[in-house]
């Protein structure tokens, strides 16, 4: 937000909480829906109120989930990257791959990187050609996909 602020949706509440940029709570949290499936959920930042605008996000499996969603700042407006993942950590890790999606165009999503299977051929970091995520902070994840975009790459 142009104040530094910044909004964090919790999936275990779910809330939406409003952050300030020292990170304290500005506002209480604001309860969300309870449902099954996966609904992306829009909420009116000057109204404060849920709009009532709601897109749903297909899995590739009913036995995987979303552990992230953030906006994409090189794919316009209503772009998005998702983490879907299996449950599964280590070597029994089967799927985690991230997605970009935009809004205006689900249910089509593109596969931006699997995870699993991430090949370095300027071997620029420190797995030196081939890496898996089999077990990993979503936040470099992120960061790569990012570095990559503005490469052009994929």
């Amino acid at each position: 937000m142009d104040d530094g602020s910044f909004w964090i949706g919790d999936e275990h509440g779910p809330w939406l909480l409003h952050f300030g940029a020292d990170g304290r709570l500005l506002e209480a949290p604001i309860p969300g829906y309870l449902n099954a499936g996966v609904r992306l959920l829009e909420y009116d930042l000057e109204l404060r109120a849920w709009s009532g605008r709601e897109w749903s996000y297909r899995l590739d499996s009913a036995d995987h989930a979303v552990s992230e969603i953030v906006r994409d700042p090189f794919n316009g407006g209503d772009g998005y990257l998702i983490i879907e993942l299996d449950t599964l950590q280590g070597p029994a890790t089967a799927f985690k791959k991230i997605f970009r999606i935009h809004l205006s165009r689900l249910p089509e999503k593109v596969l931006t990187v699997d995870l699993l299977n991430i090949t370095d051929p300027e071997k620029n970091h420190r797995w030196h050609g081939q890496v898996s995520f089999s077990v990993f902070d979503h936040r470099d994840a992120l960061t790569d996909v990012g570095r990559r975009t503005r490469r052009g790459q994929r």
